[in-house]
Parts: C-alpha cells; sequence; structure tokens
C-alpha cells in the first residue's frame, strides 16, 4: 500500500521532507514522487515561465480585480466585475484583457453576452503573488492596545474602528487564527486601514499607544482597498478577503508555512 499526500501545492521543503519521510506526493503544480515496488517516478512539475512574471499593467486597484475574480464561481461580465471590486468597467476590462494575454482566463459569447471565467485558481493566484503590486510593503505603525487574549484584542480593535467609521480589516497570520489554521496566538496581528485615515488617527480612535517596544497590532495603510473592500464579518470582526489574508500572511518574516496551511485550508486552489 502506497501512502500519497495529495495537496494544492507543495513547498520545496515540505516535498524534501516527505522524500525523506518516504512519502508519495503529488500536487496541482505537477510536482510527483510515486515509490513503487519497482521503482520510483518523480517529476519536478512545470516552472513558472517568464511570461507568467510579467507584471504588465497591473496596478493596486487592478490586484483588488484580480482578488475579487478568484472568488467567483462562475464566469462574469466585464460590467458584473467591475461592480463586485468596486473599479471601473475600463479597470476591469484591462485587467481581464491582461489576463486572457496571460492565458489565466478564458471569454465566452460576444458583445453583451460575453463572460470571462479563470481557467485554472491556482494558477491565478500563483501568478498574482508574483506580482510586486499583490505584495508591496505599505506604510505601517506599531500600537499597543491592551487585551487579554488574542481574540479580544482583535474584536476590541474592529467594534472600536467600526464605531468610528473608519474602514479595516484584520489580515495575516492573525486573520488565519479565525479559520483555525496556524498559531493561536501571533506576537503582532495586521490591520489594514482605509487610506482615506491616517495611520495615527487610526490609533487615535482605537485608544491605541504608539510604540516601538511592545506592540501587538500593526496598522497598514490599505492602498487600493484590497484588504478593506469584501472584508467580511466573523465572530464580529472585520476580516480581509480570503485571498488577501493568504497574500499578507505569505509577506511576513517565516509565514510561508501559515500562508501554505491556510491556501490548502481556507482556500482550497
Amino acid at each position: 500500500m502506497v501512502t500519497v499526500v495529495v495537496a494544492a501545492f507543495l513547498s520545496s521543503g515540505l516535498r524534501e521532507a516527505l522524500e525523506r519521510e518516504g512519502f508519495s506526493y503529488l500536487d496541482a503544480r505537477g510536482h510527483l514522487h510515486l515509490l513503487s515496488p519497482g521503482g520510483v517516478i518523480h517529476l519536478e512539475g512545470a516552472e513558472r515561465s517568464s511570461k507568467k512574471a510579467e507584471t504588465g499593467q497591473l496596478g493596486v486597484h487592478g490586484v483588488r480585480v484580480v482578488q475579487v475574480l478568484l472568488a467567483q464561481e462562475a464566469a462574469v461580465s466585464v460590467s458584473e466585475l467591475a461592480k463586485q471590486a468596486n473599479a471601473s468597467v475600463g479597470q476591469a476590462h484591462r485587467v481581464l484583457t491582461l489576463l486572457e494575454k496571460q492565458g489565466l482566463v478564458r471569454s465566452s459569447g460576444r458583445g453583451p453576452q460575453k463572460r470571462r471565467d479563470v481557467r485554472e485558481r491556482t494558477l491565478l493566484l500563483d501568478w498574482l503573488e508574483q506580482q510586486p503590486p499583490a505584495t508591496r510593503r505599505e506604510p505601517s505603525l506599531d500600537v499597543a492596545l491592551y487585551a487579554r487574549r488574542p481574540e479580544e484584542l482583535w474584536l476590541k480593535t474592529s467594534t472600536k474602528l467600526s464605531t468610528a467609521g473608519v474602514g479595516h480589516a484584520l489580515t495575516g497570520a492573525a486573520a488565519a487564527g479565525l479559520y483555525g489554521v496556524g498559531p493561536t496566538s501571533v506576537p503582532i496581528s495586521l490591520i489594514r486601514i482605509s487610506p482615506e485615515v491616517s495611520l495615527a488617527q487610526a490609533a487615535a480612535l482605537m485608544g491605541a499607544e504608539v510604540t516601538e517596544r511592545g506592540a501587538n497590532l500593526a496598522l497598514l495603510k490599505d492602498t487600493g482597498g484590497v484588504g478593506c473592500w469584501g472584508a467580511k464579518e466573523k465572530d464580529g470582526i472585520q476580516v480581509a478577503p480570503a485571498v488577501r489574508v493568504y497574500l499578507d500572511a505569505r509577506s511576513a518574516r517565516r509565514g510561508e508555512d501559515i500562508a501554505r496551511q491556510f491556501r490548502e485550508v481556507a482556500l482550497g486552489y
């Protein structure tokens, strides 16, 4: 009997560990390691082409459009996608045209009936995470707000900001924790703040102390609305869209493992 580990994707480190322990594996990127009585079949999978890594004209607002597109269950028109992503029809059309050139979406119908859908979500997310605007470093402000437990901290923060009318969203490893992925406690939780409000203003409205030591929150400017737009309430806390949670977790130091787990459990592609 051969035990095979199957996943949307497996990091190189995890693949090496599985090989050392004598496990077979397969992921959506084409990595295959199959042990059999007659020998071993090992395929490294297709490398991402340089074409897939081209940024084209994708900006921060385009990132938001792609995030919304990844959440679609069916083909959408340009106008439908623009509305759901809070983008102009022109912005949505440019993003879809870019993705079509990359071979990541396909179209059907003509004129007003034309629709686009994602060919393979795994490949589109792989492509998105390579785009600099999708993982750009944002202006941030470290603050401290008293709470006995992480869940209390997140709820307290979200309640205060919601009461003040400030757009915000918990993201990264902390948000992944609400899905039961990763550690139950993180040193610093990431909160994306609407660019309409300065980070210092947000901190004041929360009653948080700006500090370089002992901080338990990092406020991030949410350029392009990639975290605040489409945020949903979970356990009374505003949480960024799942794709954004993944991208922010992946961008953090030593965050690859948490991001990988979140992608498998919450996204599934």
